[in-house]
């Protein structure tokens, strides 16, 4: 005789193996991700460094270099 899905020894088994061997991909998964999340923020912080640099680097030159005006030139 076919046993039901909602039989115990059919939830038993599968939840047997949803500890045992699909935890092990579901973890390994979490890895993964968890690696690549941790990756992309370290990518994410070194590039606005690299702008604020960039700016302050921007912001230094143009004060270090002031712009004469035509009239001053004349003079």
């Amino acid at each position: 005789m076919a046993k039901s899905i909602r039989a115990q020894s059919c939830l038993r088994a599968k939840s047997v193996k949803r500890q045992n061997e699909f935890q092990k991909a579901y973890d390994a998964r979490e890895t993964r991700l968890s690696e690549k999340r941790q990756q992309e923020l370290v990518n994410q912080k070194m590039e606005e460094l690299k702008r604020k640099e960039a700016e302050g680097k921007m912001d230094e030159e143009t004060t270090e270099k002031p712009v004469k005006s035509p009239q001053e030139e004349a003079q």
